[in-house]
Order: structure tokens, then sequence, then C-alpha cells
């Protein structure tokens, strides 16, 4: 079933992926003109909502948007049982898959009519992670973006390195949005991308709001919201992209 507002059009769609398939909400502009895409990855929480309304904003900007559901074959996450039930089946999917899915999907989106070919990503929390790891995914990416995502830690079977040790392999231009006050994210990290980043000359632009704390472009989410930090943000990273997917 499709939605209109005098602006978009939006749907939800499956995307194949290997043996098995995605959900995904879509959204463009009304009108046949070619046009770029942008992925936009949603946090820990799955494709909600507020996921849906950030892609309907990147559509209004001119863009074909995809949010997959990356979580399509673990089903309903426990969202009544608290952060770690989510964490525990989240942090077991391995990154490779996630990347495989997210690579069938910029094919999906470089093969529909009217498509330039261009195709730019951005996430957020859990996501934002991914938005970095996908700065270095052999699709190549025209641009990504990543809000508050981890970008060091442990490692494990499933998450065997991080967006800090894949900089030599950055093929991306890459911006970063971080809160000054993230306590899961910490600025110490964010500043060691910053510079290795730097130190080998990839196309980046990092970004810490000093007043933000973790999930500040998030709207629904009252005492992380911060508009000040989320209206610059945004405004960079459709920036970003008029920069790079033109």
């Amino acid at each position: 079933m499709q939605t209109h507002t005098p602006e978009i059009v939006s749907s939800m769609v499956t995307i194949p992926v290997g043996g098995a398939q995605l959900d995904a909400f879509v959204a463009h502009p009304v009108g046949e003109v070619k046009r770029p895409a942008v992925i936009v990855v949603h946090e820990i929480f799955g494709l909600t909502d507020h996921i849906k309304d950030v892609a309907a904003r990147v559509a209004r900007a001119g863009y074909t948007a995809l949010a997959p559901d990356l979580f399509t074959r673990e089903g309903a996450l426990p969202l009544n049982q608290g952060f770690e039930a989510i964490r525990s089946i989240v942090g077991s999917i391995p990154d490779a898959r996630i990347i495989d899915d997210l690579e069938a999907c910029v094919g999906w989106l470089r093969a529909l009519q009217g498509a330039t070919g261009k195709v730019g990503l951005v996430g957020f929390c859990w996501g934002g992670r991914v938005a970095m790891l996908m700065s270095s995914a052999e699709c190549n990416l025209q641009a990504c973006v990543a809000y508050y995502g981890r970008t060091e830690g442990e490692k494990t079977e499933a998450q065997p390195s991080h967006p800090l040790d894949l900089v030599p392999s950055v093929n991306s231009p890459l911006m970063g949005h971080f809160g000054g006050q993230d306590h899961a994210i910490p600025v110490d990290g964010v500043k060691r991308l910053e510079a290795a980043l730097g130190a080998a000359g990839k196309p980046s632009e990092i970004y810490i709001y000093e007043d933000a704390g973790h999930a500040f472009n998030n709207d629904t989410r009252e005492q992380a919201f911060n508009a000040e930090a989320a209206a610059a943000a945004m405004k960079r990273t459709m920036d970003w992209f008029a920069r790079y997917l033109a």
C-alpha cells in the first residue's frame, strides 16, 4: 500500500538478499526525474516510525530514500524486555551479513528506473557504526554519514573490526556527527578516528556537538533530543550529499 503526500510517495517493499529478503521502507519525490538515492540505516531498535520519518525527510530533499529493516530475519525485537535483551540479539548478527545486505540494497537502488547510480548512506547509533563500516565496502558508495556510532571497542567473532581499524580501506567520503556529552561513545575515540582519517588523506568531516548527548537527532526521545545540534547536523548531512551525489 502506498502513501501519498503533496511532496513524496512512500511504500513498504521487499528486497531479495541471497536466499532471503529484507523488508524496507522506500520514499521518493513525486515525478519522473532521474535522482540519486540515500540509504537510511536504523538504530538498534530496528525500523521504527522515527527512522521512516527520517527517510521521508531525505526524500523531500530530492532523493530516493530506502530504510531497510536489517533485522527482518530476527523478527520483532523484544523491546519490552530491556536494552540488554535487544543488544544480545543484535550483537550476535555478523557485520559481514549486514554489509552484504546493504550492498544488495545499493544494487537494488542502482537498478531502479530513473536512478542516477549514485548512492549515499546515513546511519544512526547502531546504524552509525554500520555507516562507518560501509564507507570501506566494495560497493563504493558515493558518500557516507554516521551519527554517534561506535568507533572502536572489543572485537568479537561477529564484529571482528571496528571503524578505526578500517580507515586505510575507506573509499567513500565520510562525515560523522557525535555528541560531546555522549557517555556511550567516548570523545577520545572520535578524535582518534578523526586523526586517523586525516593522516590517511581520506575525504572526511567529523563534528562534535559539545552540549549534545547520545541520540541527539531522535526527536521521539525527549531526554536525548537536542534541536540545535540536530538541525546543524542535518544541514551538514544534506550539504554532504548534495556535494557528492549531484
